[in-house]
């Protein structure tokens, strides 16, 4: 397997919840299975979802 690594970062203001449902979408993709996303939580506020 191979190691990818980004040199730049991405912030999105989103929900747990729907970063998590858009990632399951990515994976289910035939050549992003190989792929491994790491997920850095940097704030969460309190919302509808907890």
């Amino acid at each position: 397997m191979k190691q990818i690594q980004f040199k730049n970062s991405i912030t999105v203001d989103a929900s747990p919840h729907d970063v998590f449902e858009h990632m399951i979408v990515l994976a289910n993709q035939v050549g992003l299975q190989p792929l491994i996303i790491g997920v850095q939580e940097i704030s969460r506020g309190s919302d509808a979802q907890g």
